[in-house]
């Protein structure tokens, strides 16, 4: 018994010092449930890139596909920050996070009523990319009116440690479903792990409090909300590195379908598999950054981290080999997994 119960305080002593904020209820719960819901959009995410490719005319029109996934995100990304400052943010995650569900749940009648078509393909990417452009900034926000201040950056890191997880068992659920009983699955499956982040938001105590404004309108606030960041320099530095980067190195996984089938000979299972080595990287990537958040300096390790990743994506040119690709892949997770984390963390300190 006595060992038992110096057992529990060890660990005690061990997770308030490692992890502060899954040690909160609150955090606890939403963390459970976003680790189900990016399981299902990884599965998406895979699921669509594999099937555009299959119906797409030709290699350039997976590009194309990818620049409507990714340009909402880019165009309405800092509009939406300023509308999670208006509203809500209870309100504003649950209706985004409906929507996403509305809109699988779309894709996976299309694929059961066997109509889907490039077009139609192309029209959910734009609608998704979208939706994710105003629901990812009031998600980052969120956690931080779920944690105090000073554990922010562990929260923030674990919440990304989640989405990685969700990145390994993600593609490799959504092969195997793809070629056991169909792509439509994929989608359906999606669906319904909104669920579980649903149900957290939806009793949260958090984000019910409307935000404080000046009564400025949102163009305004965005205009100023850009010139905020460039009176700063450290935001500054930040937003820039992390847009040049997002722009220039983070759509590799774009052409990875393509390598995936032309390159290494895959199928839709194969694909989902090579896709876990991305997401083995990244969990180590973010789970480093966590444990290392008290010891390691954040502008040297952002920086670095950063020029890490871009050397990992250009190993991945190297193609031909499925064992310099998973490498590469790791890497990439790897490097990426931190500087995502940091990223986010930097921005909302």
């Amino acid at each position: 018994m006595q060992g038992s119960e110096a057992g529990q305080s060890w660990f005690g002593r061990f997770a308030q010092k490692n992890m502060p904020s899954l040690c909160r209820r609150g955090f606890r719960a939403y963390w459970g449930g976003q680790l189900f819901s990016a399981i299902g959009a990884w599965m998406q995410s895979l699921a669509l890139s594999w099937v555009a490719l299959q119906l797409s005319p030709s290699p350039v029109w997976l590009g194309v596909f990818g620049f409507a996934q990714y340009m909402p995100m880019l165009l309405f990304t800092l509009l939406a920050g300023a509308v999670a400052d208006r509203i809500k943010r209870r309100n504003m995650l649950l209706t985004t996070q409906v929507s996403l569900t509305g809109l699988a749940l779309l894709i996976a009648l299309i694929f059961f009523l066997n109509i889907q078509s490039y077009p139609l393909l192309l029209a959910a990417a734009i609608i998704n990319g979208t939706l994710m452009a105003f629901d990812m900034p009031v998600r980052h926000v969120f956690v931080s009116e779920l944690v105090p201040k000073d554990e922010l950056r562990n929260a923030v890191a674990f919440n990304t440690a989640s989405f990685n997880v969700a990145r390994v068992i993600g593609p490799l659920l959504a092969g195997v479903v793809m070629g056991a009983v169909g792509v439509a699955w994929c989608f359906m499956l999606n669906a319904l792990s909104f669920v579980p982040v649903i149900f957290v938001i939806f009793f949260s105590r958090a984000g019910r409090k409307k935000p404080e404004h000046t009564g400025r309108g949102i163009f305004k606030e965005f205009i100023e909300g850009l010139k905020y960041i460039g009176t700063h320099k450290v935001l500054l530095r930040v937003s820039v590195i992390a847009f040049i980067t997002m722009m220039m190195a983070t759509n590799y996984n774009v052409l990875m379908p393509l390598t995936a089938r032309d390159s290494l000979g895959l199928g839709e299972t194969g694909y989902g598999v090579l896709m876990t080595w991305l997401g083995i990287g990244a969990i180590a990537g973010s789970l480093f950054t966590a444990m290392a958040h008290k010891t390691c300096t954040k502008k040297r390790m952002f920086e670095a981290m950063c020029i890490a990743a871009c050397a990992a994506i250009t190993m991945i040119g190297f193609m031909g080999n499925y064992i310099i690709t998973a490498i590469s892949l790791v890497l990439t997770g790897f490097t990426f997994g931190a500087f995502i984390t940091m990223t986010n963390t930097l921005l909302q300190e």
